[in-house]
């Protein structure tokens, strides 16, 4: 009796779980449905425009090309690096100076200037 006992207990747990897993998928599926729906009535309208850009009448868009957009970025960063290079080989070099021109320099206070000139 007691195994008649525990088969009923398993099959009447077991009963209602089948059945709101059941509901669960019908509504899911249902959901899909009017997803699906929606999406399919308002492809209709939708305009086509191209992702990157405005194309000219009668041109068909392109969609922008994964590889051709690498090699624009390594030639950009070539050439900023390039120019990084040139300007760091500057820098080490000593800097040579010339001043042609230099503003007349007056002192209004000369005790003044002599504080904050640097001592030696």
């Amino acid at each position: 009796m007691q195994a008649t006992d525990r088969n009923a207990t398993v099959s009447t747990t077991q009963a209602p779980v089948r059945g709101v897993s059941t509901r669960l998928a019908t509504a899911l599926a249902a959901l899909l449905a009017v997803n699906t729906a929606v999406q399919l009535w308002t492809v209709a309208d939708r305009t086509v425009t191209p992702v990157h850009g405005q194309t000219k009448p009668g041109e068909v868009p392109s969609f922008p090309n994964a590889a051709e957009t690498n090699r624009k970025i390594e030639v950009a960063l070539t050439e900023a690096n390039q120019r990084l290079g040139r300007i760091e080989a500057t820098l080490s070099k000593p800097l040579q100076v010339k001043v042609t021109e230099m503003p007349p320099v007056t002192i209004t206070n000369p005790s003044a200037a002599a504080k904050d000139a640097p001592r030696e």
